[in-house]
């Protein structure tokens, strides 16, 4: 089923760049307008009402953060975000599940986003967005995908994570236990900083909740009961930390 898009980005050579890996490897995308800022992409989607848009982040008058924020109403289509190196905005678009291509576009990357995004639902992209906009000023949640649905966690109630294969589930303050459909590598590097610390291969802990350390065993004990194991390797980064504060 074809779908339509509209690019919005402030450089031409980049629009024109994507719409022809579009057309090559994606030819059920109908690129059906473009356009060079957030007054114009604003003016393109109300226009086109598009079941896609590509949407460049660092743009002349403004940043496509904007444009969502500045929509009359919920949007009814995919987002795909693109970037040229904001580090920031990556992050931000990691919590909320959101997806995201570099510059330059590699064609690979291109069909998995395309294809991701149109088997997302209307509504389940607006509660992405809502999350984006919601931190703004600081990732306070995070969007855990697993097999049926998205679970919105608050990041201060994660207690601790742990691998289980390619899955990872999430111990939550007051929830029952997620299982996430993404490696404890891709959260360790998303979370880890002040509260968040790799203490073993399998285990990435919230360092508000370590009620004890037991050195003999090797162990914290998490405030929900847990023993969770310090390797060897990370003990030393660990005791630094509870010595410290």
């Amino acid at each position: 089923m074809n779908k339509s898009a509209i690019i919005i980005d402030d450089e031409l050579t980049s629009v024109e760049a994507l719409r022809g890996l579009l057309n090559r490897y994606c030819p059920d995308i109908n690129v059906v307008d473009f356009a060079h800022g957030v007054v114009s992409g604003l003016q393109a989607i109300e226009k086109n009402n598009p079941d896609l848009v590509f949407l460049d982040v660092e743009m002349k008058d403004g940043v496509g953060f904007d444009i969502l924020q500045q929509l009359p109403v919920e949007p009814r289509f995919q987002v795909i975000f693109v970037t040229a190196f904001d580090h920031y905005a990556i992050k931000a678009f990691r919590f909320c599940a959101l997806d995201y291509l570099l510059k330059p576009v590699d064609p690979d990357l291109l069909v998995q986003a395309v294809d991701k995004a149109v088997k997302v639902s209307n509504e389940a992209m607006a509660n992405k967005i809502k999350i984006l906009q919601k931190n703004k000023n600081g990732n306070e949640k995070i969007v855990l995908p697993s097999k049926d649905e998205f679970f919105v966690a608050e990041v201060n109630e994660i207690i601790r994570c742990e691998a289980n294969g390619n899955y990872t589930i999430f111990y939550l303050k007051n929830h029952q236990p997620q299982l996430v459909s993404k490696t404890l590598k891709e959260f360790d590097e998303l979370l880890s900083g002040s509260k968040f610390l790799r203490i073993h291969k399998s285990h990435l802990i919230n360092l508000e909740f370590v009620e004890r350390y037991l050195p003999k065993d090797s162990q914290v004990i998490m405030k929900d009961g847990a023993r969770v194991e310090v390797s060897r390797r990370r003990k030393d980064v660990f005791l630094k930390y509870l010595f410290n504060n």
